[in-house]
């Protein structure tokens, strides 16, 4: 009895003991000055371009990533998912899961129940994981998503507490031909679908001539104001279809000729609903051709 008495004060010390404690930590947390994680994602910057410009001045030690190295942790090499691009490198990203497990695989693939080439993008397929923003919700933590691939506010598991999401794309990038081109007297006329309907239009219709300067883009159809513009060789173009007050943009490129018959195509991105500054994608593709992971 006197041993078992012995263990009951014994318990109850170290209970006693465990509150004070953790009365302190409560007392040392209201103290504390709550901490934001920040995640930044810089979309095909690999670490070694970056080290290099770093070390060569281009970008300045005491700029964005020369700070973010100097004051936090830096890896000096990490083991990529396969395949690592856009969509599959950010889903691993959000839920640490390799795209075996979060049947994310390819940055556009074909899901069970598509046939190529119709096929889903990687930030709107379905994950068979949850992402970091769903355990945060669980810990009844805010989260805030700007520009974050994957969560477009289509459900509960892709919503942040607060979320400035990408605007949304209406057509899906594509290529056209252009070796029936010459033939065509009044130019060459093709149609883009869009993945629903905008203005009152289920579809786009453009005209492509040939000029001494390059291809001349035109639209001006079906309530469609006109509109024009120059594609050249190794210039990136942007084209614009305007109804009403609604706006969209596209990309536009020539590809290089490719295969035995040396055909050259006509690159056309995903028409959006905004205005984005191309200065960028103007030095990126001369360089390297179409965005990565794209039909082309």
């Amino acid at each position: 009895m006197i041993k078992l008495l012995k263990w009951i004060v014994l318990t109850q010390l170290i209970l006693t003991g465990l509150s004070a404690y953790a009365l302190d930590f409560a007392q040392m947390d209201a103290r504390v000055e709550k901490k934001r994680v920040v995640m930044i994602s810089f979309d095909a910057a690999s670490d070694t371009m970056v080290d290099l410009l770093i070390a060569k001045g281009v970008l300045k030690a005491d700029g964005g990533f020369g700070r973010i190295r100097a004051r936090g942790t830096v890896a000096e090499a990490l083991t990529p998912i396969n395949l690592a691009n856009t969509g599959p490198s950010h889903i691993a990203m959000y839920t640490g899961a390799s795209p075996s497990l979060s049947g994310v695989i390819a940055h556009r693939y074909a899901l069970s129940h598509q046939v190529l080439p119709d096929s889903t993008l990687a930030f709107i397929a379905p994950r068979n994981v949850e992402s970091i923003i769903e355990v945060a919700k669980h810990q009844g933590l805010r989260t805030a998503c700007i520009l974050a691939p994957g969560f477009d506010i289509s459900s509960p598991d892709r919503e942040c507490s607060i979320t400035l999401g990408f605007s949304p794309q209406l057509s899906k990038p594509t290529t056209y031909s252009l070796d029936q081109l010459s033939s065509q007297k009044t130019g060459l006329q093709l149609t883009i679908p869009l993945t629903g309907v905008w203005q009152g239009l289920d579809k786009i219709g453009i005209t492509i001539q040939e000029t001494a300067k390059g291809l001349l883009i035109s639209t001006g159809s079906n309530g469609i104001e006109q509109y024009s513009v120059i594609v050249e060789k190794e210039n990136l173009a942007t084209l614009k279809i305007r109804v009403g007050d609604g706006l969209l943009t596209a990309d536009l490129w020539i590809n290089q000729k490719t295969g035995q018959n040396g055909i050259e195509r006509l690159f056309v991105g995903s028409l959006n609903k905004f205005v984005a500054d191309s200065s960028y994608k103007s030095d990126i593709f001369p360089a390297i051709g179409a965005w990565p992971g794209e039909p082309d």
